[in-house]
């Protein structure tokens, strides 16, 4: 009889960066969410509850333009299905908007630094996440906002801590 080698399928930074993802939009959702779950869209002003359909992590300045601020809380705000996908993230109300709530600055430090060059590694993605994980488990308490639970798989809210 033959043994079947099991080969243990190895994780990609492509994969892991899916993974990452799920962690990084609820924190920025959460984190734009207000004590009733409600956030305002950074572009239109509209607000949705934080983890309908209809409130995404919408980019000020695209990933796949500018890689090194993907991950970057401050290009990352709460905003609209219909901003972000049908309007492309209406950068320019959203630029405004950001500059607003950082400072007027805000906007150039983000082209320079996506502008630098990113090396996306694993570590540097599990330093996002744990980033995350912070701000969803701060937030969380401080909101008493906890339905978010619910999208997260067993093993998900274990490497939260809960």
């Amino acid at each position: 009889m033959r043994r079947v080698k099991k080969t243990v399928k190895r994780l990609t930074v492509t994969s892991y960066k899916k993974h990452v993802w799920k962690f990084f939009s609820m924190a920025i959702r959460l984190r734009d969410a207000d004590n009733t779950g409600f956030c305002q869209c950074i572009s239109s002003g509209s607000r949705h509850y934080y983890i309908k359909d209809n409130m995404q992590a919408g980019h000020f300045l695209l990933s796949r333009m500018y890689p090194n601020t993907r991950w970057n809380f401050k290009n990352v705000s709460a905003q609209s299905a219909y901003a972000n996908g049908t309007l492309a993230g209406d950068q320019y109300r959203h630029g405004i908007n950001l500059n607003a709530k950082y400072g007027y600055d805000i906007c150039s430090e983000l082209f320079t630094l996506g502008e630098q060059p990113l090396k996306e590694n694993m570590q540097y993605l599990d330093e996002v996440k744990a980033e995350a994980i912070q701000i969803i488990l701060e937030n969380a308490k401080r909101k008493n906002l906890w339905d978010w639970k619910l999208l997260f798989t067993k093993k998900e809210l274990k490497e939260m801590g809960l």
